[in-house]
């Protein structure tokens, strides 16, 4: 229990910083505007890490991810970064210097947000419009943060890992 609440506060605080840096990501060099799992990218992938490193992180994107497009890879001393859309989702895959994947980010815009996490938010009497969602997915839990519309008022949910949802902001808007 207590590494799903760490996980979960980590994972709280990834997703406050992603949502005010969605845009800062110009310094990325971009692999190819479509991922074609044909071309490897050899020993440049990941400009913190080894060869070994990329051709690992590029063969588990491979096997995961199938239709992507916009593909960007970028990466540090410990981690390698891939920004892509996946079926115009925006997606953000997180791998260690080794190759093993961390975690995934996806961005979801009002359209896009999947029909569980609408229903659960029916189900748990939030039956405002849904504006986006964001959904943190690594290997111990999954954790979403969706951000609803009424009339008055605007408020962020997290549906936990166990199913629980808990409010956790809410702003009445102006009169």
């Amino acid at each position: 229990m207590k590494k799903v609440i760490t996980f979960l506060f980590s994972m709280s605080c990834i997703v406050a910083l992603t949502t005010t840096t969605v845009n800062a990501q110009d310094n990325l060099y971009a692999f190819a505007s479509t991922f074609n799992a044909s071309s490897g990218p050899g020993n440049e992938l990941g400009t913190g890490g080894s060869g070994k490193t990329g051709t690992t992180a590029y063969s588990d994107f491979a096997k995961r991810f199938t239709n992507t497009s916009d593909v960007k890879w970028t990466g540090n001393d410990k981690y390698t970064f891939v920004y892509f859309k996946e079926n115009d989702v925006r997606v953000r895959a997180v791998y260690t210097n080794k190759g093993k994947m961390l975690y995934t980010i996806r961005h979801f815009n009002g359209q896009q947000v999947p029909e569980a996490l609408k229903s659960t938010m029916l189900k748990n009497g939030y039956g405002m419009q849904v504006n986006s969602a964001v959904e943190i997915k690594s290997r111990y839990a999954t954790t979403s943060f969706v951000k609803l519309e009424s009339k008055t008022s605007f408020s962020t949910v997290q549906i936990l890992a166990n199913g629980e949802v808990v409010e956790v902001e809410h702003f009445q808007k102006a009169k």
